[in-house]
């Protein structure tokens, strides 16, 4: 269980290291910006670095992977559908808590 919450912090991190590298005044401001004027359809744009939370679907894939591969951290496959849910769960948290837009369920 250590592996799983290891593995889904190193995969939000760099989920929101991607999303923060493309947002105005960073290091990829201008290929995000070619990317979603030249994008005939907007929606593949959010998964790959628009949000967080979407990112989840996208990254968590990736990310699942990747942290075995480079961190040798194992997990069973039958794990993935929890961990990209999971991922997404905590993605929306960070999200909600670092914006001004704290609602999660509006009342």
């Amino acid at each position: 269980m250590v592996t799983f919450f290891q593995s889904i912090a190193t995969v939000c991190l760099g989920i929101w290291g991607i999303h923060i590298l493309f947002q105005e005044g960073h290091l990829l401001e201008r290929p995000g910006n070619w990317m979603r004027d030249r994008s005939p359809e907007p929606w593949w744009i959010k998964p790959l670095f628009d949000c967080p939370i979407c990112m989840s679907s996208v990254w968590g894939i990736v990310g699942f992977f990747a942290v075995d591969y480079f961190f040798d951290l194992h997990m069973p496959y039958r794990q993935i559908v929890p961990f990209v849910f999971c991922l997404c769960g905590l993605n929306t948290i960070l999200g909600k808590l670092t914006t001004k837009e704290r609602i999660i369920v509006d009342e």
